[in-house]
């Protein structure tokens, strides 16, 4: 077998012929291997005689399967040995195929070519890590009103930030509509949960107390149905009740945390919002280094890949509205969008992040990034101390796929290692 090859742009062409011996014995290959299936008056099935099957089904007979089975043994081999980064499946030109010549072309599409720009001796601005005293302040609110205590209110009617359970029923032209019913629903006045109009009629209502109020719906509410539409909720009032909050002191502290004072609290919700803050600060920094390198390189993302991503983030997208307990289609008809025009929308992101991809897989080649097994090994070893497992228990359950997102994972951070080492962050 011999074969040449040729590229233009991202298209790879690969030219395979067969000396006429090379050819015949694989025809008389897939005889042997194919000749169960044929019948042929007078003999036996799988007793047949080559030349009797030629005869009775056409002397190229056996031409398809000789050319899926020379395919199969050199197809792979070829890129394997020419390292092409094939990104499709490759189409089939046959230039000659008869008894004695085996002359085809494979053309296939590969991952264009990165031209890398300057991915070294960069500069950018160091991200600012800033603990502010208004974020504690909010944060030990926030623990403040988790650990309030509710409390139900029977002598006045409904007022601005009390927390009501209510039966509501929404009607257009008296007619329900879906999803404007329900029972026992809690709902903090002044949320601003519900449409403009509806919290602010249920102020002034008495416990026990129904009362029919009127809102319109917006304009580009997401639901097509009602958009627009004045409706009618009828409201049944069952409860109302105001958080009654603890007064914020050492005691207090105490009670809700494992420290004695309040300022121990402060201190160690400084410390976690440091670290935090530290985090964000280097995502920052990264992910500006990788713009700056990506915007320093060339690369022609193809149609290919980037239908391909955006597959992908649509699949994505999808798994997080199946979390929501939605599914595309409703999301979509609730956006009063097609699926076509939500992945149409994402195009653009799509090409940054094939193109991204391809830069930093190049660099990663070019600069021979590598994961070592003992990378693997102390990432394995903090899931036994983390689980009180050996080493051994841990590389025994771990499946395959799992072990693939951390060697991601591992050459990632080998890659965030070498921008960071590489380039000024001041």
């Amino acid at each position: 077998m011999e074969y040449k090859i040729s590229k233009e742009k991202n298209k790879v062409s690969i030219n395979i012929t067969l000396a006429k011996d090379e050819w015949a014995k694989e025809i008389e290959s897939a005889y042997e291997r194919t000749k169960g299936k044929y019948e042929v008056q007078g003999f036996r099935k799988g007793k047949a005689p080559r030349k009797a099957i030629e005869n009775a089904y056409g002397s190229m007979v056996f031409f398809d399967d000789a050319l899926d089975e020379v395919f199969k043994k050199n197809y792979v081999e070829i890129v394997t040995k020419e390292d092409l980064a094939v990104i499709e499946q490759p189409a089939l030109a046959i230039n000659k195929l008869d008894e004695e010549n085996f002359d085809i072309t494979l053309t296939v599409e590969v991952e264009p070519e990165v031209k890398l720009g300057n991915y070294k001796g960069l500069e950018i601005k160091k991200a600012e890590v800033k603990v502010s005293e208004e974020h504690i302040d909010h944060h030990i609110q926030e623990m403040a009103e988790r650990n309030a205590r509710r409390v139900e209110i029977t002598d006045r009617a409904v007022e601005n930030g009390d927390i009501t359970n209510i039966d509501f029923s929404g009607s257009i032209d008296g007619v329900k509509f879906e999803g404007g019913t329900a029972e026992g629903y809690e709902l903090v006045i002044g949320s601003h949960s519900f449409i403009a109009g509806f919290e602010e009629q249920l102020i002034g209502m008495n416990v026990g107390e129904e009362r029919d109020i009127k809102v319109t719906f917006p304009a580009d509410y997401p639901s097509e149905e009602i958009k627009g539409k004045e409706a009618v909720f009828a409201i049944k009032l069952h409860k109302i009740e105001v958080k009654e909050m603890p007064e914020i002191n050492d005691e207090w502290a105490s009670n809700v945390s494992e420290f004695e004072t309040l300022q121990e609290l402060r201190d160690d919700i400084a410390k976690h919002d440091e670290e935090h803050a530290k985090q964000h600060a280097e995502t920052q920094e990264n992910n500006e280094l990788i713009e700056k390198v990506v915007a320093n390189a060339e690369v022609e993302v193809s149609n290919v890949l980037v239908e391909r991503e955006l597959d992908y983030m649509m699949e994505d997208i999808s798994n997080k509205l199946m979390y929501q307990g939605f599914t595309l289609e409703q999301y979509c008809e609730m956006m009063g969008k097609k699926v076509e025009e939500i992945k149409e929308e994402q195009r653009d992101v799509a090409i940054t992040n094939c193109k991204t991809r391809l830069v930093i897989e190049t660099i990663i080649k070019k600069e021979n990034i590598k994961v070592e097994q003992s990378d693997i090994d102390a990432k394995l070893q903090e899931l036994c101390e983390r689980f009180n497992k050996t080493l051994e228990e841990i590389k025994e359950n771990f499946p395959q796929e799992q072990l693939m997102y951390l060697e991601n994972e591992i050459i990632m951070d080998k890659f965030l290692a070498f921008l960071r080492e590489n380039n000024k962050i001041a």
